[in-house]
């Protein structure tokens, strides 16, 4: 539903950059006709579609939104310099397909028109991305915290263990009991079952 909304949010903002274009366009005089220009507009949707879903994934699965927010500006930053240097450099040019913005090139859309096959791929890895961010949002509970997190111990889906807190109360744990929270007759467990 959340998708849905954003969606409709990157449509809206491509057709309100349409007039924008179209002024550049009399301004310089170029001979370049108006569908081409939408066309080229509309062109730019599947690659936002792309990182959009990507740092969908990145919230459902990183413990907070600061790492989904890094990873989603790092991927967007390094495949722009990849597709720009791996136009200039040739040691760049075969890992430059591996951006999505060499398969979303506008000017390739001007000049020979949309391409669906193209648009398509970057689609499909949006939908792969989404899968993954409903899955990843499924599985995640949010009645826990945060995740515990750390670059060996990460494991989507896995629930926390919690600690107790520190206590004055010598009462909460007493000999042969393990430092666990206390049992209270009559509570429910979060899962549902009662204790």
């Amino acid at each position: 539903e959340k998708m849905a909304g954003l969606v409709f949010v990157l449509v809206v903002a491509a057709l309100v950059s349409f007039p924008a274009f179209v002024l550049g366009l009399r301004l310089v005089e170029m001979e370049v006709g108006l569908g081409r220009v939408l066309v080229a507009v509309l062109n730019m949707l599947p690659v936002a579609l792309l990182f959009l879903s990507l740092s969908l994934w990145g919230s459902a699965s990183l413990p907070n939104r600061g790492a989904a927010a890094m990873v989603a500006a790092g991927a967007v930053v390094v495949a722009y310099f990849l597709n720009a240097l791996g136009a200039s450099v040739a040691l760049l040019e075969t890992p430059r397909k591996l951006s999505p913005f060499y398969w979303s090139d506008a000017s390739r859309v001007l000049i020979h028109g949309f391409d669906w096959a193209r648009a398509g791929g970057l689609l499909a890895v949006a939908a792969v991305f989404l899968l993954l961010a409903l899955r990843g949002f499924a599985r995640r509970e949010i009645a826990t915290g945060p995740r515990e997190w750390g670059v060996f111990r990460f494991r989507p889906g896995r629930v926390p263990r919690h600690r107790p807190m520190e206590s004055d109360d010598e009462t909460m744990v007493t000999e042969g009991q393990s430092r666990s929270a206390p049992v209270v007759r009559g509570a429910v467990h979060p899962r549902g079952r009662n204790s």
